[in-house]
């Protein structure tokens, strides 16, 4: 089974090809500790925490969930091979309407700050054929700008109005301008040239050529240069290529050769006011609740990084109700409080203390400063008085958000001489439960709302089939859910788990 409509609704093919152009924005994305095992989902992770970011905090769950939009992602990255540890790395971001249709630089900022597959993001400034002309592009771009409005006062503080500011005379934004060189096959003394992140090296020369050739764009800033942490990072990108399934047939890079001025987004680029911030201070960590980093310690923890994910694809926004029926020790949880503060949590599990110790998960929380679970309750979630105990903690309401990284034995309280293979696997279980509650009007999952699940599979299992883990459509209408997107993510040769998202739909 392939991924469902959403996964393939964030980055369709394009009918017509559209060059990137200023206002654009690139991604740059994280790498994989192990090949394979994110690269799938980071479009996935983005375009919803884009669409999550874009909800009015007091809106309705359903009008929240139900917003949609299409991003499509190009690749610049000056490599075609798919199965170079390369491919993909740098992309170009825009929406993929008629038209040129602007992404909401807020939005894409808080994206940033959410995502756990998103290294950084830059917004196309300028693009030339020289570095000349590139600084010229600029200061036109930016001269306008500055005409027609105020920086002060502009409505939808952008990347431009950021650098306006650090032209005035009293600026104190700090700033630098970085060089980076990609696959410029030509330059024999660039090492590394088609490598990404913070690793990548450039020429030294090469980036003084271009610091003194922009020199008419770069004599206008005003405040301190600093080369860690600067309110305007600028960036000048040598070889990117331009990648569209729609261009080239043959899976060929578009002759897109031109030199671009970037701007690194952050915390200052949607700010009226610059406040220097170290990227660590703004974009979450998934490594901070790492497993080695926990107070309470389990067996099997989820990975911290898929915990992000599943939050993101739930489209986790603040003061949203979130369930996780089988939380062991509680990543999901801890995931969902970084990403949303405000938002009200419940765990279920059945282990008890000797296995899972709740005071330990509520150290983890207190520890990281972060808002802790309403509740811990220790028990079954398919028994509805455990379910009825988890709706009380928050007052008798539904839940936003169901996350649910289920036990992967199938029935792992059972010894292998008890297992009934008739018996549901946990999210059947779950699935048929949610039914239940809505039939007795106590739903358990709000009309609107997310189901987000993981489903192991094992292909060397004769016979097992990951049909076998998901819940069949009479299940799914009984329960009132229709399924968004179902993603692989292979853990070793013979495992695989997926990762299903379900929308309430009644």
């Amino acid at each position: 089974m392939n991924e469902s409509s959403e996964s393939s609704k964030s980055s369709p093919p394009s009918s017509t090809v559209v060059l990137p152009s200023v206002g654009d924005n690139l991604v740059l994305w994280r790498g994989e500790g192990t090949k394979g095992y994110s690269l799938q989902f980071r479009h996935l992770e983005f375009t919803n925490a884009y669409m999550a970011s874009l909800v009015d905090k007091n809106s309705t769950i359903t009008t929240s969930f139900n917003s949609d939009i299409n991003i499509k992602f190009d690749d610049a990255t000056p490599t075609v091979n798919k199965t170079d540890d390369l491919y993909g790395a740098m992309q170009y971001i825009h929406t993929n309407s008629t038209g040129k249709e602007i992404l909401s630089k807020s939005a894409i900022v808080e994206a940033i700050r959410r995502s756990s597959l998103v290294r950084d993001v830059y917004e196309i400034i300028a693009i030339g054929d020289t570095y000349k002309d590139l600084a010229s592009n600029a200061l036109q771009r930016l001269n306008d700008y500055e005409l027609n409005m105020n920086a002060d006062n502009d409505p939808s503080p952008t990347s431009l109005s950021l650098l306006s500011q650090a032209r005035r005379d009293e600026s104190d934004l700090s700033w630098c301008v970085r060089s980076r060189q990609y696959g410029l096959e030509d330059n024999v003394d660039i090492k590394n040239a088609t490598k990404y992140g913070k690793q990548k090296t450039s020429s030294m020369t090469r980036e003084k050529e271009a610091i003194i050739s922009m020199g008419e764009l770069l004599k206008t800033f005003n405040g301190p240069v600093r080369l860690q942490n600067p309110d305007c990072a600028l960036y000048v990108f040598e070889g990117l290529k331009f990648y569209n399934e729609a261009a080239a047939s043959d899976e060929t890079f578009m002759n897109f050769d031109q030199i671009i001025l970037v701007l690194k987004m952050g915390p200052n680029s949607s700010k009226k006011k610059g406040i220097s911030k170290k990227k660590s201070d703004f974009q979450l960590q998934a490594s901070s609740i790492a497993p080695k980093t926990r107070i309470c310690i389990t067996r099997t923890p989820l990975c911290p990084v898929a915990a992000f994910i599943m939050c993101n694809l739930a489209k986790l926004n603040e003061g949203r109700r979130v369930l996780d029926p089988f939380a062991g020790s509680c990543t999901t949880l801890l995931a969902a409080a970084m990403i949303a503060p405000s938002c009200e949590s419940v765990g279920i599990e059945i282990s008890g203390n000797d296995v899972v110790n709740r005071d330990d998960i509520m150290a983890d929380f207190k520890s990281r400063k972060l808002t802790p679970p309403k509740a811990l309750i220790q028990g079954d979630c398919t028994v509805e008085a455990v379910r009825d105990e988890a709706r009380s903690s928050i007052d008798g309401h539904s839940f936003d958000i169901i996350l649910s990284d289920p036990p992967y034995g199938r029935r792992e309280s059972k010894s292998k001489s008890q297992e009934d293979d008739s018996a549901p696997i946990p999210l059947v279980q779950l699935v048929q439960c949610i039914a239940v509650d809505l039939g007795n009007d106590k739903r358990l999952l709000t009309k609107g709302g997310r189901l987000v699940a993981f489903v192991p599979t094992n292909p060397t299992n004769i016979g097992e089939h990951l049909e076998d883990g998901l819940p069949n459509k009479d299940q799914l209408d009984a329960a009132g859910l229709e399924l968004v997107s179902i993603t692989e993510q292979p853990l070793s040769e013979t495992l695989s788990r997926w990762l299903a998202v379900y929308n309430c739909v009644k």
